[in-house]
Formats: C-alpha cells, structure tokens, sequence
C-alpha cells in the first residue's frame, strides 16, 4: 500500500482541518466533544452537501444549540447513547473532495476551541488518490457504518439544560479554560489620528501601539515602575500620546494577559453623547500568542487571530451600547463579560443576519 502523503500535526490543527475543509463531496466526523466556536469552521460545515456528524452524549462538552443550527441547515447530526453503547471517544475526520481524492484526520482533539487551538494534542494526516490507500478508506468507512448505527437523533431540548448548566459553572471547573471578550480599536490616538485596521487584516493580527515605540519590555509587576517611566519620558519625547503613562501601561498588559481563544470586538471608539453609527470592523479569535514583534514597522504588540470580516459595517450607536452594555468605549482597548458578548452576538443574528457561531 502506497500513501502519497502522511502527516504528523501537533499544533494549528484547527488551521489544519479548516485548510482541508475545502471543496467536499462528503465528510463525516466522530467525536466525543464538538463546541468549535468559529464562525469559519462552521461556515465551511454548512457549506459541504454531505455532512455527517456524530458526537458523544455529553452534553456538557457538547453543544446542542450549534448542532441544532446544523440540522437546521439539512446536516446528519446524531449522538451515541453511551448507557446503550460503548462511549463514544474517538476524533476522527474523513472526507472525499469533489475530485474524488480524499483525507482522513485521526487526532487525539475534539472540535472544541480548546482541541483545536489550545491543547497540547497530535494527529495523524493521511491524504491521497483514491487507489494509494483504498485499505484505509475502505476501513474508516465501515467503522462509520458501525458507529451511525449505533448513534440516533437527539431530544435537543433535554440536552439544552445539561449545557447551560455546565456553562454557569464551568468557571470552578479544572481544566477548563475559559475564553475571555475584548473591543480593540485600530486607531491611533493624538491629532494625527490613523487606522491600521487594513494591516491588521493583512497581517491576520490583532495588535496595539501609539506610534512610537514607547517601550519594548513585556509588562509584569517587576517591571511595572521602570517601565510606567519609560513610557511617560517617550510620551513627553514624541507627544503623540496624552494618555496618562499608567493607562497606556495597563493597556499593554491586557493585551498581553490575552491568550489563544480569546474573542475580540474590532471597531471604532464610543463617545458619551455620540449620535452617529458606529463603525465595527468584525470580530477575531486569538490562534496565537506573539507578545512583542520587534521587527514591525507599525505597532509592535501583536498576536495571530482568525478574522470574521464585517467590511466596515457601521450599526446604530445605541443598539450597540445596549448590547454592550456601554456608556462609552474610550480606551484602546476595553474587557467584557461573556454574557454581554452573547447578548451582542444574538443581536447581530436577529437584527443583522449575521452569524458569529456563538
């Protein structure tokens, strides 16, 4: 048996499955845990004719409400009951393209953001014709036989409190990472004001900085008082910034306690009284964490992210302070609970059509 392609995946599997997820025949996925949270991911889902998707009974890794959205769309969504069977523990992705070549993913992650993009987990890339690996294929597709038979259509709204229960108390739960919500504006500040908003697209970063580089050290409680005093001396130096330094450095480090998963509102500031629309530029997912890009030739802070691109839509400024639970939003950049984050996303599906997968 001959096979074209084989591939070791240990980081970016997320990054991995999204580039394989392109122009499918069919696909079929096994896994105990699906909470994906991407808006990409499930967008690529939506798009293949013949989706099967098989998930485990827990119900509290498994979301319901973004399953039901997918058989909504006409999908195969089903669960093994694990008090009739064996649990249901594998990941395994199997796909044929529209020309008739096909992949198989064997991993140790599950479609959550935390598999995804966060754990530390591996998996097996098997890619070729049709005739290099027919074995494997002929062999992944009856063990899907085996475990569709065993799956069958799920009661969604029995599961729905298992999930929002888990969900009010996952916080005191080990090992669960909980994502966190920023706003992050892409203007710079002072009279000569200007918007990096198509470099961070360029780049696919998100990223914070005031022009000149007020200082290059990673901001910690050690360092704190030197580097407030750095960045106050750079300020008189350059005066482009009247942001107290004690803002700007505060501001630095909740950029840096972000972390892969994290999900950031991309848009203009909020005055008080203001009565015009506000621009939001789309919402990014943190894939990785940069810190300082001492090589750049714009703001130095960056870290990788997944961009939904809402091509500078701009929305009525007090539906968004409502659903942001805003007054203003002044600051570079700005910390919001989930639960406003979710009121925000439900008001861009209901009053905008658009979908963000949360």
């Amino acid at each position: 048996m001959r096979i074209k392609e084989m591939e070791l995946i240990t980081e970016n599997i997320g990054e991995v499955l999204l580039n394989q997820l392109q122009n499918l025949e069919e696909l079929k996925i096994a896994v105990a845990y699906f909470d994906p949270r991407s808006k990409r991911l499930l967008d690529e889902l939506e798009k293949v004719s013949n989706l099967t998707l098989i998930v485990s009974d827990d119900f509290t890794a498994v979301n319901p409400y973004t399953l039901q959205e997918l058989l909504n769309r006409g999908k195969n969504v089903k669960s093994v009951d694990s008090g009739k069977n064996n649990l249901l523990h594998s990941k395994v992705y199997y796909a044929v393209r529209k020309d008739n070549s096909y992949f198989l993913i064997v991993s140790s992650a599950n479609m959550t953001r935390n598999g995804l993009y966060n754990n530390n987990e591996a998996s097996i890339l098997l890619d070729s014709k049709i005739d290099d690996i027919k074995k494997i294929k002929d062999s992944t597709i009856k063990w899907f036989s085996e475990i569709e038979k065993k799956s069958e259509k799920m009661d969604f709204e029995s599961k729905y409190s298992i999930w929002d229960e888990r969900n009010k108390t996952s916080k005191n739960k080990p090992g669960l990472a909980e994502e966190n919500f920023w706003i992050l504006k892409t203007r710079g500040g002072g009279l000569d004001e200007f918007d990096n908003w198509s470099k961070f697209k360029e780049e696919g970063v998100v990223a914070i900085g005031w022009g000149e580089d007020l200082t290059k050290r990673t901001p910690s409680e050690e360092n704190k008082e030197k580097m407030t005093k750095e960045i106050l001396e750079n300020i008189k130096k350059y005066n482009k910034q009247k942001a107290a330094a004690s803002v700007i450095y505060s501001e630095i480090k909740a950029f840096f306690s972000m972390k892969v998963g994290d999900t950031i509102i991309i848009m203009d500031g909020i005055t008080p009284n203001q009565k015009k629309e506000v621009r939001i530029m789309g919402v990014a997912t943190v894939t990785k964490f940069i810190g300082e890009d001492s090589k750049s030739d714009w703001w130095i802070y960056k870290h990788k992210v997944e961009i939904v691109d809402f091509k500078e839509k701009y929305f009525p400024v007090n539906e968004i302070k409502e659903a942001l639970n805003l007054g203003s939003c002044m600051r570079t950049i700005h910390s919001i609970k989930s639960e406003r984050y979710r009121l925000f996303s439900n008001y861009l599906l209901t009053k905008h059509n658009i979908n963000l997968g949360y």
